[in-house]
């Protein structure tokens, strides 16, 4: 068995969604959290000379340090069989995993805009025209994939990312996914598989 330990702040942020699939896979993993930098920044600036990249989350792999959460993701979706059969089916799981990125990204723009004027724009254009555009895209490629997942027919890690971007943005807006009927069911019937639902549950709460 690997011997597996997460690295990540107390939040939901990058590292929530590795956490997720480790928990979905049964990948038993240490999950070491420091105070959010913003809360109290002592323990990070200890640490982060340590780290070979500087940055956050990072996984260690029977010893092997990986840093950058998208890359993290990949490494442990494909140890979780969660990544496509094929280079084809991978590439249109990519694919849904960066839409959901272009999303979290442009809400988190948002939140952390801080001339207020300029983030009450930023804010209603990602509520009224980009993230329904986005929604929209997502829904069709589900369709055309057979309906039940974002990619490869299948679920993947992006069905898994979404979930996480999806709880998110519902504690603002509960109901920001009732014009898109499978996009909701998908995040229901992920976040009802057992290890999933188990640690929803379970897992310290964030704003992010």
């Amino acid at each position: 068995m690997a011997q597996v330990k997460l690295t990540y702040f107390d939040l939901y942020g990058r590292g929530e969604i590795i956490r997720l699939i480790l928990k979905h896979a049964g990948i038993e993993f240490e999950d070491f959290r420091l105070p959010a930098p913003f809360v109290d920044p002592t323990e990070w600036m200890k640490l982060k000379p340590t780290i070979p990249s500087g940055q956050l989350p990072m996984l260690e792999w029977n010893g092997t340090k990986l840093s950058q959460s998208m890359a993290i993701c990949r490494f442990i979706a494909k140890q979780a069989n969660l990544a496509g059969k094929t280079s084809l089916e991978t590439a249109a799981i990519d694919e849904m995993v960066d839409a959901v990125q272009d999303i979290n990204n442009q809400w988190y723009n948002g939140q952390f805009e801080t001339n207020e004027e300029k983030k009450k724009e930023m804010q209603e254009n990602f509520n009224k025209v980009f993230l329904p555009e986005k929604l929209r895209m997502m829904e069709k490629r589900m369709t055309s994939s057979g309906g039940q997942f974002l990619a490869a027919n299948s679920l993947s890690w992006a069905d898994i990312h979404f979930l996480q971007s999806a709880l998110v943005l519902q504690k603002t807006d509960p109901e920001f996914l009732k014009d898109f009927p499978k996009l909701e069911n998908l995040v229901k019937r992920v976040q009802d598989l057992p290890n999933l639902k188990k640690w929803i549950a379970e897992r310290p709460d964030a704003p992010f």
